[in-house]
């Protein structure tokens, strides 16, 4: 995404784009904290793949390393940390006035002061030929709808921090599938600026009942999207 929010960019940003991370993680920099992730489980990608195969728009997948495996049923769920990231962790060189934290599994850099965001969803919907041919930025106008699939260590920063992000980048919906609650969240009509961006229709279903997605013509079936186990009550 680029200038999603309308914050400029700034040498952090810079950073971020040149920092490069194992092959698999997630790297987003959202109001100016740069997060690394590790890939994620085969669960998680099975919900992302079955929202693609439903939806007649071109869809774009951000990359995974392969052959992760998932949490075994009835596991206490931990996040994943591969020997890759935690000595990516140890050799990293962070900008003066940053500091680098591991945790719960993530790479965390904050302390800048500049905020700026440049997110990186689980799955990008757009017309064919609405976006460039390449490339890890996507202008937010080419965007019909955004997907991100929660983890345990991503609550927060799906439900409010880049629900924000993305109605202040205009982003006409943006679905939230979240295994933690067993439910989907499909927010539409964003409004607002800045801090103060937010969707005004909010509409959530349990997993098993059809998701609408009028602005695509579709009726998303979630009956095969998984729970995490001990998957808690419903969000409001």
């Amino acid at each position: 995404m680029s200038d999603v929010g309308g914050r400029p960019i700034a040498d952090v940003a810079g950073f971020f784009r040149r920092l490069d991370v194992p092959e698999g993680s997630r790297k987003e920099l959202l109001w100016g904290e740069i997060l690394i992730s590790p890939a994620p489980d085969r669960a998680h990608d099975h919900i992302v793949a079955s929202v693609a195969d439903q939806i007649p728009y071109e869809c774009r997948r951000r990359q995974r390393a392969p052959d992760v495996p998932s949490a075994r049923e009835g596991s206490e769920p931990q996040p994943p940390i591969s020997r890759s990231l935690v000595a990516f962790f140890e050799g990293l060189e962070v900008p003066e006035g940053y500091k680098a934290e591991l945790l719960r599994g993530q790479i965390v850099l904050s302390g800048g002061a500049e905020e700026v965001s440049e997110p990186e969803p689980d799955l990008v919907v757009l017309e064919r030929g609405a976006g460039p041919a390449s490339g890890r930025r996507m202008p937010s106008e080419a965007v019909t709808m955004l997907v991100e699939v929660v983890s345990e260590t991503s609550v927060d920063r799906d439900h409010r921090v880049k629900r924000n992000i993305y109605a202040a980048g205009g982003i006409p919906a943006y679905l939230i599938i979240d295994p933690t609650v067993a439910q989907c969240v499909l927010l539409t009509e964003p409004t607002g600026i800045g801090d103060h961006a937010d969707y005004a229709v909010q509409l959530t279903t349990k997993f098993g009942t059809p998701m609408p997605l009028d602005l695509l013509g579709v009726q998303l079936d979630t009956t095969a999207f998984q729970s995490l186990p001990n998957a808690g009550p419903a969000r409001s």
